[in-house]
């Protein structure tokens, strides 16, 4: 199934720079995805508050594995690497080309990754790594998940494209 013109018309690959990052890795039911983010992003917002530490972008989740359970690593990007506070550790998002686009509302997740994953196919690239998704503005004060805004990178690199987004 082909995406609607309006999302495949959005799609683009963006040059990234590198980023640190604090974040906290979490095994969930896609149903308990909502409340472990916000929890992780609590834990992470202290953590950075106490090393004297700020985020330089939005907040994001890092989807390393779909499915029936999701892995997700839950994080902020940091001008600087953070020593390791309890579940809080160090990590980063890569430089480098990635496939971008911004998907309105939250409903059209699964639709929004498939013309990703179409794009990268049709142009020849290759997944490089898992994506993230960056929440644009507060969702506890936009109640209608219709009203939200969300960036998703999905990294890449010329080369033969992989269906599942593993290269090794």
């Amino acid at each position: 199934m082909a995406a609607p013109a309006s999302l495949a018309s959005r799609i683009e690959v963006r040059m990234l720079p590198f980023r640190h990052a604090a974040t906290v890795r979490r095994t969930v039911a896609s149903s308990a995805m909502p409340g472990e983010i916000l929890q992780g992003l609590d834990l992470v917002e202290t953590a950075i508050g106490m090393q004297g530490l700020a985020p330089v972008g939005p907040p994001f989740v890092r989807l390393h594995r779909l499915g029936g359970e999701l892995d997700l690593e839950i994080g902020v990007p940091l001008a600087q690497p953070i020593e390791p506070a309890g579940d809080v550790r160090p990590s980063s998002l890569p430089g480098g080309p990635a496939v971008h686009v911004l998907r309105l509302g939250d409903l059209a997740r699964a639709r929004t990754h498939q013309a990703l994953a179409a794009y990268i196919v049709r142009n020849g690239l290759t997944q490089v790594g898992s994506p993230w998704e960056c929440l644009l503005g507060d969702p506890e004060r936009v109640a209608d998940p219709a009203a939200w805004q969300t960036d998703l990178y999905v990294p890449v690199a010329p080369g033969h494209a992989s269906p599942t987004g593993s290269s090794g």
